[in-house]
């Protein structure tokens, strides 16, 4: 992934990333700017989708992150799977 994102640059700027550029960069403004917000939420999901990461993963680490990033309870983690998995077998049924 990352080896796609550093051709993606090259392709769009014309030259190769440096270390103050972005990996995931937005193409749609002028100069080199990273995607930010719900942008890169929303393409980080769909590379943890396709390196096969479970929607029951993704949905814990979004309920977690910021305590994850402070502070990580592996216990909060595998009720955050558990609560997937019972809101995933709830919305099945309707």
């Amino acid at each position: 992934t990352i080896h796609n994102e550093t051709r993606a640059f090259e392709h769009h700027y014309g030259r190769k990333p440096t270390g103050n550029d972005p990996v995931f960069f937005n193409p749609y403004v002028s100069g080199v700017q990273p995607l930010a917000g719900e942008c890169l939420n929303l393409y980080l999901d769909e590379l943890a989708r396709r390196t096969g990461l479970t929607p029951a993963r993704i949905y814990a680490h979004h309920k977690l992150y910021r305590q994850i990033r402070n502070h990580y309870d592996p216990r909060l983690w595998s009720e955050a799977l558990s609560e997937y998995e019972s809101l995933s077998r709830t919305y099945k049924k309707m």
